[in-house]
C-alpha cells in the first residue's frame, strides 16, 4: 500500500507543478521553457509539426483563460497535491518524535495488542502546520500573479480577460501575450504624497486632473501608502490573512487541549477566541446580517428579509463553535474523524464548483461575478485541507498507526467554518453538518447531565470476535441526590430522563439495559415506581443502564448489535454485579505475582475479575450461546463505513436542500 501511494503521489507530482506554473505560463522565460518540454507530455496521433502547435497553442490558451477566469484554482489544486504528500512525510517522520515526548496512547478497540503497545498522539499537529505553511504560500501565487488584477483603474474581470484571450487577440504563444493582454496601471497614486508635494491639503488634491496627479507623483505613491497597489484585491487579501490567523489560533488551543487535557466547561469557548479574526474580517468586508424568510412569512412581516444585526455575528461566532466540537464529539473509531472532516470538505468543494462559470456576468450566466469571487475564495482554503486529509486519512485509517488529537478536530472545525463565513454561505454550511447536528441532538441528555456521562463513550470490543457492541452509560455510576425520592426538581428531572429514553429506544437510538424487579413500591433511577414500572414498560423490568447517546453505537444498535455489560470497565464491573444480584468475590490481598485490579475501593484479582464478566455475560444472554450462527457483528471498519456512508447521505441530502427544497420554501424576494 505504501508503495503504491508513493507511486501515484510521485505521477501527481509533475501535474501540481504545472498548476502552480499556471499563472506564470503566458511570462518569459516560462512561456519560451513549456512550448519545447510539454509536446513531450501532449500524445498527438499526427505528428506533423504544425498540428503539435495548434495543439500545443490551445492546450496553453485554454490552461491561461481558466486562470484569468478563475484565479488561483490552479495553485490551489498544485497545493493540494504538495499538502497530500507532505502530510504523509511529515506525519510518518515525526511518529517517533512523539512517541518520545510523551504524546502516546492505547487503541481501546484493540484489545489482542500487548499492554506496551503504544501509539503516538497529537499528530494533526504537523498536518495542521503544514497547512498553514503552505497557505502561506499560496499567498504571492493568487494575489501577486498577473491573473489578480481589479477591476479599477483599467483592470478586467476575470470573464473578460478569458474572453480577450479566448476570442484570438495574440498570435503565437510566449512573451507577446503578456505585453498583449490590457494591464491596469501598476501604482495607486497617492494623494498624501502630492499634497505633501504642494504643501497643500488633501481635499485640493481631489480637484486635479488624473494627468496632473501622475505628474505630481511620478513614483506612482511608492512611498508606502496604507491603500496599497490600485490592482490588488486588498479587502479579499485581509480575508485569507484573518483566516490564517483564526487557523493558527485553533491549531494553538488545540495543541494545548491535547497537553493540559482541558475539561469541557472550559474547553466548549475555546473556539470564540479563535472566530475573533473572522468576525472583524466579516463586518470589516460589510458582510450582510439578513436572512430570508419562507415565503408564507412575507406578509407577516412586511418583506422577504430580515436584519439580524449584532445577533448574526453572534451566529457566526456560535457557528465556529460548534464546528469545532461537532467533529470532535463524532469520535471513538480509527479514521472517523478525518473521515467525516474530507467529505464534508469535498462536498463543500463541489459546492463552490457549482457557482463557477466563465461567462459569470452575462446574460444567461449561472453565477454572477461576486458568486465567483467568494467561491474561489473557499476554495482556496478547503482544496489544499482537502489534500490535508488525505495524507493524514492515510496513517489514520483503520488499523490507526497515529491519532490525530483534538489538535486536528479544532484545526478542521474552524477551517470549515472560514471557508462558509468568508465565502458568504455560513447557512448552506450547516446543511453539510446534517450527521453532526443529529449527534449533537442525540448527545444532549448526556451533554447537560440527564444521563450520565462516562468519559469514554467509545463502542465496546469483544476481543474474541473483535466485534463492536454498544457501550454504556450506568447509571448507579454517579447516583444522583434526590432521586430516589422522586419528587422536586430531581423527580421532573429523573421523569423527563425516562420519557427521553424511552423515545430512543423506540426509534432504535438506544438500547435499555433492565434488570428484573419485584417491588412494587421501590423506585428506580428514572424515578418511576414499581406499579407504574409493570404499566409503562410491560414488565420488562427495571432500567439499570443504557447506551451512550452517540452516532456510533445508535448504527451499532440498529444493525442489532447488543449492548454486552460484561465488556464493560473494569471499575464498573461492581455496580452491575450490585444491579444483577451476582455478588462480588472477597478480594485478596496484592501479592507480588497476582495481578489485581482496585474497583470502588475494593481490589479483585484478575481472576476474580474475569469470573465476574463470566457470570455478567451468561446473565445477559440467558445461557444462549454468543457464537451461534447468525449473530450480528460489525467491525471496526466496518463502523467506519457506515460512518461514511451516513455523511454521504447527509451531504446529498443537503445538496437536495440547498438547491431543490430551498428555492420553494425561500422563494425569490
Amino acid at each position: 500500500m505504501t508503495a503504491l501511494l508513493s507511486v501515484l503521489l510521485a505521477l501527481s507530482l509533475p501535474s501540481a507543478l504545472l498548476c502552480l506554473l499556471t499563472p506564470l505560463l503566458h511570462r518569459p522565460p516560462f512561456a519560451a521553457v513549456l512550448t519545447r518540454v510539454l509536446p513531450f507530455f501532449i500524445p498527438s496521433p499526427d505528428v506533423s509539426a504544425a498540428n503539435k502547435d495548434n495543439k500545443l497553442h490551445s492546450a496553453l490558451s485554454r490552461l491561461v483563460q481558466l486562470d484569468y477566469a478563475f484565479p488561483g484554482l490552479f495553485p490551489a489544486i498544485g497545493f493540494a497535491i504538495l499538502a497530500a504528500w507532505l502530510t504523509g512525510a511529515a506525519v510518518g517522520a515525526a511518529r517517533d518524535v512523539f512517541l518520545q515526548r510523551g504524546f502516546k496512547g492505547r487503541d481501546l478497540l484493540k484489545p489482542r495488542r500487548r499492554s506496551d503497545h503504544f501509539i503516538p498522539e497529537t499528530m494533526g499537529l504537523p498536518a495542521a502546520c503544514i497547512t498553514i505553511l503552505l497557505l502561506y504560500l499560496f499567498i504571492p501565487f493568487r494575489y501577486v500573479s498577473p491573473s489578480t488584477f481589479s477591476t479599477a483603474d483599467g483592470g478586467l474581470s476575470g470573464a473578460t480577460r478569458a474572453a480577450f484571450l479566448y476570442k484570438g487577440y495574440y498570435k503565437g504563444y510566449g512573451p507577446h501575450l503578456f505585453t498583449a493582454l490590457p494591464r491596469p496601471s501598476a501604482l495607486r497614486i497617492n494623494p498624501r504624497q502630492i499634497a505633501e508635494n504642494l504643501g497643500v491639503g488633501i481635499k485640493s488634491v481631489a480637484a486635479l486632473s488624473p494627468s496632473t496627479q501622475q505628474a505630481l507623483n511620478p513614483d506612482g505613491g511608492w512611498s508606502g501608502d496604507l491603500a496599497g497597489r490600485a490592482d490588488l484585491p486588498h479587502h479579499e487579501l485581509a480575508a485569507f490573512l484573518g483566516a490564517c490567523l483564526s487557523l493558527s489560533s485553533a491549531t494553538m488551543l488545540g495543541f494545548l487541549d491535547d497537553v493540559f487535557d482541558i475539561r469541557w466547561r472550559y474547553k466548549l469557548p475555546i473556539p470564540l477566541v479563535s472566530s475573533v479574526p473572522l468576525l472583524v474580517v466579516y463586518y470589516t468586508g460589510g458582510g450582510g446580517t439578513h436572512v430570508v424568510v419562507p415565503g408564507f412569512l412575507k406578509s407577516l412581516i412586511g418583506g422577504g428579509l430580515i436584519d439580524l444585526g449584532p445577533l448574526y455575528y453572534l451566529y457566526i461566532s456560535l457557528l465556529s463553535t460548534f464546528c469545532t466540537n461537532s467533529i470532535n464529539i463524532l469520535a471513538g473509531i480509527n479514521g472517523v474523524e478525518v473521515g467525516q472532516a474530507l467529505v464534508i470538505a469535498l462536498s463543500l468543494v463541489v459546492n463552490d464548483l457549482l457557482y463557477l462559470d466563465e461567462r459569470a456576468g452575462e446574460v444567461g450566466s449561472r453565477s454572477s461575478v461576486e458568486l465567483v469571487g467568494r467561491h474561489l475564495f473557499s476554495l482556496s482554503l478547503l482544496v489544499p485541507f482537502v489534500g490535508t486529509c488525505i495524507g493524514l486519512l492515510y496513517w489514520n485509517r483503520y488499523p490507526s498507526r497515529v491519532f490525530i488529537g483534538d489538535t486536528f478536530c479544532y484545526f478542521a472545525g474552524q477551517m470549515l467554518a472560514v471557508a462558509g463565513v468568508l465565502g458568504h454561505f455560513s447557512k448552506t454550511l450547516l446543511l453539510f453538518f446534517l450527521p453532526q447536528i443529529f449527534n449533537f441532538l442525540l448527545s444532549c441528555p448526556q451533554l447537560f447531565g440527564l444521563v450520565y456521562c462516562p468519559r469514554h463513550r467509545v463502542p465496546h470490543v469483544d476481543a474474541e470476535t473483535m466485534g463492536l457492541h454498544p457501550s454504556l452509560a450506568i447509571f448507579g455510576a454517579k447516583p444522583q441526590k434526590g432521586l430516589q425520592r422522586g419528587e422536586g426538581k430531581a423527580g421532573f428531572k429523573a421523569s423527563l430522563t425516562a420519557v427521553i429514553l424511552r423515545i430512543f429506544e423506540l426509534l432504535r437510538l438506544a438500547a435499555l439495559v433492565r434488570v428484573p424487579e419485584e417491588e412494587a413500591g421501590s423506585v428506580d433511577l428514572n424515578g418511576i415506581k414499581g406499579g407504574e414500572r409493570s404499566k409503562s414498560a410491560k414488565g420488562k423490568g427495571r432500567v439499570i443502564a443504557c447506551t451512550n447517546l452517540t452516532i456510533l453505537n445508535a448504527i451499532l444498535v440498529m444493525r442489532g448489535s447488543r449492548p454486552r455489560p460484561d465488556l464493560a470497565r473494569a471499575d464498573e464491573l461492581p455496580i452491575l454485579a450490585a444491579e444483577f444480584g451476582i455478588p462480588v468475590p472477597s478480594a485478596a490481598q496484592p501479592s507480588s505475582t497476582t495481578t489485581t485490579t482496585t474497583i470502588a475501593g475494593t481490589a479483585l484479582s484478575a481472576e476474580d475479575e474475569a469470573a465476574l464478566r463470566r457470570k455478567l455475560r451468561k446473565l445477559c444472554e440467558g445461557g444462549r450461546s454468543s457464537n451461534k450462527e447468525g449473530a450480528v457483528k460489525v467491525s471496526e471498519f466496518g463502523l467506519w463505513v457506515y460512518v461514511m456512508g451516513v455523511q454521504v447521505v447527509g451531504s446529498v441530502l443537503a445538496f437536495s436542500v440547498r438547491y431543490w427544497l430551498a428555492p420553494v420554501v425561500f422563494p425569490h424576494f
